[in-house]
């Protein structure tokens, strides 16, 4: 809508035949609003790529419109600091309708509008994703603790028929071997279960930061069982000291440590199983703790590196 909107005010105010907005996707790349009524314009993203490495308006005359269809364009770079909001593209189809300097200035302006339109969407969805992880965090949470609690009442009913087995008499034991190894396994699996409750339940915690002493090689631990799913086909490496321990907030770190690993995970997934590789190292530097998470995949693009 905004789009469409932006394209309305420029095409009236500098009589342009085509006004489109293109947007940089999360991915890196550009990526035109177009509805039905834009016609095939196979120079538009390629002019719009070098018109967003460029600090001011760029001009294309008909030497350089290429083989689209308008005979002069004005693009211009919308940004936020050094964050590239997206490109305004106006074009005109005659050769003799060439853009005047009254043209740049009425463009300018509501370039400006569009900035912080553009600016104001971006937050408000940032916004909303925040909110939306702080009320995922409660429901985790408020799940965990439900699961936690018929979970501890299976576990202790597991170990009264454990002890109960091994309580008969030793002429009988042979006939009850199997099903002390099999107690014995769903002991072991439920022991994992509500491990990774406990880790989901302080992974969910949204209330104010309370900074304990916490042990970050139990700290990894944690994580890495909770993004363990996503982890199963790379080859793992945790090179931290058993008693290294720093004062932090334990569920703000866990969550931390999970969003870089399924990062991880997800940068991974284009690789052969082969070369997913991810590292997770810890040391300490003074009075400092410093992290490091590091996987074998592509790197992070230039744009999104300074969005960090």
């Amino acid at each position: 809508r905004l789009a469409a909107i932006l394209g309305e005010l420029l095409g009236r105010a500098v009589e342009a035949d085509g006004v489109v907005l293109v947007v940089p996707t999360e991915a890196d790349e550009l990526l035109p609003i177009l509805d039905s009524a834009h016609e095939p314009d196979p120079e538009l993203t390629p002019s719009a790529a070098r018109a967003a490495l460029q600090s001011g308006p760029l001009v294309l005359g008909p030497n350089e419109a290429g083989n689209g269809p308008f005979a002069h364009r004005l693009l211009v770079p919308l940004r936020a600091g050094a964050h590239l909001l997206g490109v305004l593209s106006v074009g005109r189809h005659r050769a003799d309708r060439p853009f005047r300097a009254r043209d740049f200035q009425k463009a300018s302006l509501l370039a400006a509008q569009a900035q912080l339109a553009l600016e104001n969407a971006r937050l408000t969805t940032q916004l909303v994703r925040t909110e939306r992880l702080a009320a995922m965090g409660e429901l985790v949470a408020g799940v965990a603790h439900e699961i936690n609690n018929p979970m501890s009442f299976v576990r202790s009913n597991l170990g009264y028929v454990s002890q109960a087995l091994e309580a008969f008499p030793a002429a009988r034991r042979a006939e009850i071997t199997d099903l002390l190894e099999a107690m014995h396994d769903a002991e072991h699996g439920l022991d994992r279960i509500l491990s990774l409750v406990q880790d989901l339940r302080v992974l969910g915690r949204v209330e104010a930061a309370a900074l304990t002493p916490v042990n970050l090689r139990e700290a990894v631990a944690s994580a890495l069982r909770v993004a363990g799913a996503e982890l199963k086909l790379c080859e793992v490496t945790v090179d931290v000291p058993e008693t290294l321990a720093a004062r932090s907030d334990p569920g703000r770190l866990g969550q931390v440590l999970v969003n870089l690993l399924l990062n991880a995970a997800n940068a991974l997934a284009a690789q052969p199983p082969s070369r997913r590789r991810v590292t997770v190292r810890a040391r300490q530097e003074a009075e400092t703790c410093v992290m490091e998470i590091a996987d074998s995949g592509p790197g992070v693009s230039p744009r999104l590196r300074a969005r960090i």
